[in-house]
């Protein structure tokens, strides 16, 4: 799911915190912000199934 210009604020703001929950999910299981950062631009570049 890509951010269009046809999502409401509102819908932006559940996103943001769906993936600010996920890092912190990812942090608590030892993964540093780095490592999901760079996890995130690969699957930005092939976007495929995320498990």
């Amino acid at each position: 799911q890509h951010f269009g210009g046809k999502m409401s604020f509102k819908e932006l703001l559940v996103a943001e915190r769906n993936v600010t929950k996920r890092i912190a999910e990812l942090q608590g299981e030892g993964v540093s912000l780095a490592s999901i950062r760079e996890r995130g631009t690969k699957e930005a570049e092939k976007p495929e199934d995320k498990k």
